[in-house]
């Protein structure tokens, strides 16, 4: 430990990253004399074509199962290893033309004991679980899960993609002696190989909650990095017809919105009907066409806005539906931020100070127009997965009106065209390499960008050690109106590599990253930081069988040293660290720190290219405890403390904590609520402010307070008939204690003449109430209520019910509206037709 920190701790601009490679010889002459391939008994399943489907209800007598083979050598995967399960567990499969079936016998000793909480699709409930797994292509990297709990609530995804959905069908009963599942996943709701003789990897696991038990048909090795080497075969499926794959989801949204703009001749009140419809079509077995043509996404959630005090931009999740599903291809290099399609428009602020005095602007859309997004993915039997997703965005217009009324159009974004390319072939052992390519085309003038980018994920046969490698290039294309076909290229690069061990008790990787002064992705991916090198090392331990009072335990330490890209000096230098644990009670503990070991070099706070501000070292620790999730009532608490570095007397401490803590009550099997709190207090952050009247770069001294309430509850009716309802309340204020001047070495010395007020009070209020009915297969009606809030002053408010009260009186925006989708499948349209 002494040496790395030694490493570490020496300020060098060359020697660092000759220790790079010399971990990266070191392990890579591991990997390739890590000895021979441990051979791995896989165990086989033949599957039987029945002569007649069986009725999906939960009733294990159809004729299908009288004769098909029971699988029901199951083996506990934890809490305790290789123990025998406390329960059996019965499973049979067969097959036909549509489908594959599965037939499942959960015994139980003590069926009153089968938790079986209520939920709507893919929840995370206090449930027990049956869930069955395809690695189709069976190539050890990507298969598609399918799970129902006791409760009957369907969960499915892939491994690549956690937003994977299928219409499957599947039917649960709880009976005297256990529970049953009965379960149909049709061959058009999965992708595999245009082959006559089907060759699939297959897991099947049950896990009992009472108990906290996870039983495997298949065990898989403790630390293992690549679980497909364990699994068995699921054999027997030979000449499988070709589905014809066509889905049609068309859909109608009425919305009615109110928001109190009381601006003359405009009403108050807008109402909007939007139609539209999603497609899927299955080329061939294994490739599938996604469309959505004029999409609406008025009722997806809000986002969780806050005060933006960073240099940089805030990266919300996506929540749109289309961007979600099946895009696991394109995000290979990482080069993609699907938010870019459809992102706030380029010039949406610039109007109110472009226009001219007698105009007011009366409409400024929020969200650029998308007119059409289609995606085309898939893999050939050889494992060669090919992505091809483009969308289509109409011009944005905002709308000015002057004092004689008259109306005129300011394009705030332009006809827009987003396009992504991926090859990305699987090899032996979850091996992969790809190729990427993302473009943006626009017009009016405005900026094209294209990025291709580059890379490999190597095991050795054991799947024990890895290297792995990124590279991309950034053209960002300029253009000038004035001259005709004039183009400017600017070119940048990034890359990463590293090596390590993956598996097993103790675990590491070295890595390198690098980009340059000019890399720029955020057309259509996210980049923040560009120009520098960082050099790291990062060390884990695992403890996977029980002992003491622990399940199970890990401890990991990371290293990281950054540097300049162009000059190579020393930005940034610390050390983490955590441990984390599972108690034989259930409960988890993490406890963990961070130690910055030099001053920070920040290219980004001074606003202004070229000047820099350095960072006081910090220091803090942070934790979290989550009770026992099986209980009705659970609770999670998590923070941090820390400090700055004393450099001055005059500069002083900079201390700052947080506190979370989310009581979790789990009233009936109906019935949920959470409320998540977090209050956080920074007393001496510093931080831009602007500049003087002479061009002086002002940084400020600041209290910052953050309070985020979120209350969510969920009532269930039944699996397909919900209620639910989150509320969230963000309130940052900010009280600026003095200010300072940027010096041109990037520290900071007293302004005592500065005087300007930059306090600040910001609310972000929101209101996501969901009435949610699936009435067929695939198909919905969701009516939903909105509010939002968003209040940011000057005058700070320290008391929170005079603050809360304050936000609520402000404007809000309230819409109501009802979606409503009906999901038609070809061949069940077919069928009915017969």
């Amino acid at each position: 430990m002494n040496f790395i920190i030694h490493i570490f701790s020496n300020r060098m601009k060359n020697k660092n990253l000759a220790y790079f490679f010399l971990l990266l010889s070191l392990s890579l002459s591991s990997l390739a004399f890590s000895g021979n391939d441990t051979t791995v008994v896989r165990k086989e399943y033949t599957a039987d074509r029945a002569d007649k489907s069986p009725h999906i209800d939960g009733i294990l007598d159809d004729a299908a199962w009288q004769t098909a083979k029971v699988i029901d050598d199951f083996k506990e995967n934890s809490p305790y290893f290789n123990r025998n399960p406390t329960q059996r567990t019965e499973v049979k499969i067969v097959y036909d033309n549509v489908a594959v079936y599965i037939a499942a016998m959960m015994y139980d000793t003590a069926p009153d004991s089968i938790a079986h909480q209520l939920g709507n699709r893919d929840d995370n409930l206090t449930a027990d679980v049956f869930r069955i797994v395809f690695d189709t292509y069976n190539k050890e990297q990507d298969a598609f899960d399918f799970s129902v709990t006791a409760s009957g609530v369907q969960l499915d995804s892939r491994f690549s993609d956690g937003t994977y959905n299928a219409v499957w069908e599947s039917a649960v009963k709880i009976v005297n002696n256990g529970w049953t599942a009965e379960i149909k996943i049709p061959f058009s709701a999965v992708r595999f190989p245009d082959k006559d003789v089907q060759l699939w990897g297959l897991q099947i696991t049950r896990a009992i909650t009472r108990n906290g038990e996870f039983d495997q048909w298949r065990l898989v090795a403790q630390g293992a990095s690549n679980p497909f080497k364990y699994w068995g075969y699921l054999k027997g499926l030979e000449k499988i017809k070709q589905p014809v794959r066509l889905s049609l989801s068309p859909y109608i949204t009425l919305a009615e919105s109110h928001y109190p703009a009381n601006i003359p001749g405009q009403s108050n009140y807008s109402f909007s009907f939007n139609r539209g419809l999603d497609l899927k079509y299955g080329i061939t077995k294994s490739f599938t066409v996604d469309a959505m043509l004029l999409p609406d996404f008025t009722q997806v959630q809000s986002d969780n806005v806050v005060k933006n005090l960073s240099p940089f931009e805030i990266q919300y999740n996506e929540q749109r539906p289309f961007f979600q599903e099946s895009t696991d291809l394109f995000q290979k290099g990482n080069l993609f931020y699907s938010r870019r399609i459809g992102k706030q428009p380029t010039e949406y602020y610039n109007v109110y100070s472009d226009t001219s005095k007698n105009k007011v602007i009366f409409t400024n859309p929020t969200a650029a127009r998308l007119i059409n997004a289609t995606k085309v993915s898939g893999r050939t039997k050889d494992g060669l997965g090919i992505g091809l997703l483009n969308a289509v965005l109409a011009n944005t217009y905002a709308t000015a009106r002057d004092s004689m009324g008259n109306k005129s159009k300011i394009l705030t974004e332009p006809f827009s065209n987003y396009n992504i390319v991926v090859l990305d072939q699987q090899l032996k052992h979850g091996s992969d390499v790809y190729l990427i390519n993302t473009n943006v085309n626009r017009t009016h003038g405005y900026n094209n960008a294209n990025v291709t980018g580059a890379g490999f994920y190597l095991n050795d046969k054991k799947s024990a050690y890895a290297v792995w490698a990124n590279f991309a290039l950034s053209d960002v294309i300029s253009k000038a109106d004035s001259v005709p076909n004039y183009v400017r290229n600017n070119y940048g690069f990034r890359y990463d590599v590293a090596v390590g061990k993956m598996s097993g008790r103790f675990n590491f990787y070295a890595f390198r990253n690098a980009i340059d002064n000019k890399f720029d992705d955020n057309d259509m991916g996210i980049n923040q930081t560009r120009n520098y090198n960082i050099n790291g090392l990062d060390l884990t331990y695992n403890w996977f069988k029980p002992f003491g009072k622990f399940l199970n335990a890990s401890i990991n330490i990371h290293f990281e040293h950054q540097e300049n890209f162009t000059t190579h000096q020393l930005s940034n230098m610390g050390i983490n660290f955590f441990t984390h644990g599972t108690f034989i009670n259930h409960y988890n503990a993490l406890f963990g720190g961070y130690y910055q070991l030099t001053p920070e070099i920040d290219y980004y706070e001074a606003r202004t290219p070229g000047r820099i501000f350095v960072r006081i070292p910090h220091y803090y620790v942070f934790y979290e405890v989550d009770s026992d999730l099986r209980k009705k009532f659970s609770y999670a608490i998590n923070g941090h403390v820390g400090t700055t570095a004393l450099v001055s007397p005059t500069i002083g401490y900079n201390r700052f904590w947080e506190l979370g803590i989310t009581p979790h009550f789990r009233a009936t099997d109906k019935l949920t609520l959470e409320l998540s709190s977090d209050y956080a207090v920074d007393n001496g952050d510093r931080g831009f402010v602007g500049y003087d009247e002479w061009g002086t770069i002002i940084f400020g001294k600041r209290i910052i307070t953050d309070f985020t309430n979120v209350l969510s509850a969920k009532y269930l009716f039944r699996n397909n008939l919900s209620l639910s309802v989150r509320v969230r309340h963000y309130w940052e204020r900010g009280h600026y204690l003095s200010y300072y001047d940027l010096k041109g070495d990037g520290y900071l010395i007293d302004n005592i003449s500065y005087n300007e007020n930059h306090d600040f009070n910001f609310n972000a209020f929101n209101v996501d109430m969901v009435f949610q009915w699936q009435f067929a297969p695939g198909s919905t009606v969701n009516l939903v209520w909105k509010n939002s809030i968003y209040n940011n002053g000057d005058v700070i408010i320290n008391d929170y019910s005079d603050n809360f009260r304050t936000t609520i009186n402000s404007n809000q925006l309230n819409t109501v509206s009802l979606k409503v989708l009906y999901y038609l499948d070809y061949l069940y349209l077919q069928r009915r037709k017969k």
